[in-house]
Order: structure tokens, then C-alpha cells, then sequence
């Protein structure tokens, strides 16, 4: 059950960023401060609530070995993130799109992350410097996203991993 609300928090907070741009967008669209706020403190709530999961499950999680078969980066992702980002900004330009649209494709987008079965990049992690690793283990298991602060070049430099979630590793010895 706590892992399951630790994801549920884990994708809510990746959503964190393109909340607070729809409400920058909802203010200077409606000029509405009290939705612009709500959204912003929502946002904020979502990110705290993030770095205290991150930071306990770092501390608290216990180490296992990983025989790591292939490391592949997978820091290019945030092209999508970046794109998404800017897409509200639109409605700025072209006056006949309704933000409510962005509201309803953003709740949409909230709900199959929540469906899918594999993990995503956390774009907040982005600014606190980590990489992204997509890594095959031996246990023929290929989808792990692994979390680390190192930039790895090879599949030797990781031995031990914290688990997470089903397929989301974070590495363990970081330098």
C-alpha cells in the first residue's frame, strides 16, 4: 500500500512542472489569481511530498547487487517534457484555444500514468543533476530505469542498485 502511494506521488510530481505552467497560463489568460494559486501550492504540496519519499526510500531502502548485462542513457527524454512544457504557451498566440483544454488533457495524461506498468523519467530530478539509465540485467529483465548521479559509461560501474518500484532502480553508491 505505501509503495503503491510513493508511486502514486512519484508520477503525480513528474506532472508537478506543466501544473504550474497552466497556471501561469490561467492568469494571464482569465486573470484569475485563485485558481493560479491553488494550482501552484498543489504543485508544491506534490513536489514536497516527492523529495521526502525520494530522500527516505535513498536512506532507508536496502542495497541489492545487480548484475548489470547493458546501460543505456536515456537522458534525452526530457525533449518530450521540454515540449510538453511549452505546448500551454500556445493558447497565448492563438487566442481561440481555452486553457480548460490543457486542464483536461492534463488529467488525461495524469490518468494513464497511472495505468502504465514501467517507469518514467522524473523530470525534477533533472534539475538535482541525476541521470537516467534504461539497464538490462541478467536476470533477462531489460526495462529497469536506473537513477543515478554518475554519468556511466559502462556496465561495470554499477553493482548495487536500492529498488524502488517494479522497474525503477536507483544507484546505490553513488560518487
Amino acid at each position: 500500500m505505501a509503495r503503491n502511494f510513493q508511486l502514486f506521488i512519484y508520477r503525480l510530481s513528474a506532472m508537478s512542472p506543466a501544473i504550474i505552467i497552466f497556471s501561469i497560463i490561467w492568469y494571464q489568460q482569465k486573470k484569475d489569481i485563485v485558481i493560479s494559486l491553488v494550482c501552484i501550492s498543489i504543485a508544491i504540496l506534490f513536489i514536497i511530498s516527492f523529495f521526502i519519499f525520494f530522500y527516505f526510500g535513498k536512506r532507508n531502502l536496502a542495497q541489492i547487487i545487480i548484475n548489470v548485462v547493458k546501460i543505456t542513457p536515456v537522458d534525452k527524454w526530457i525533449f518530450g517534457y521540454i515540449i510538453s512544457y511549452l505546448f500551454p504557451f500556445l493558447s497565448i498566440v492563438i487566442s481561440n484555444i481555452n486553457p480548460l483544454i490543457f486542464l483536461v488533457i492534463g488529467l488525461f495524461s495524469i490518468y494513464i500514468l497511472m495505468m502504465v506498468n514501467t517507469a518514467t523519467p522524473h523530470p525534477i530530478l533533472l534539475f538535482c543533476r541525476y541521470h537516467f539509465f534504461l539497464v538490462e540485467a541478467e536476470n533477462g529483465i531489460n526495462d529497469y530505469l536506473l537513477i543515478s548521479k554518475q554519468k556511466l559509461r559502462n556496465n561495470k560501474q554499477i553493482k548495487y542498485v536500492q529498488r524502488f518500484f517494479e522497474y525503477l532502480l536507483i544507484d546505490a553508491q553513488e560518487g
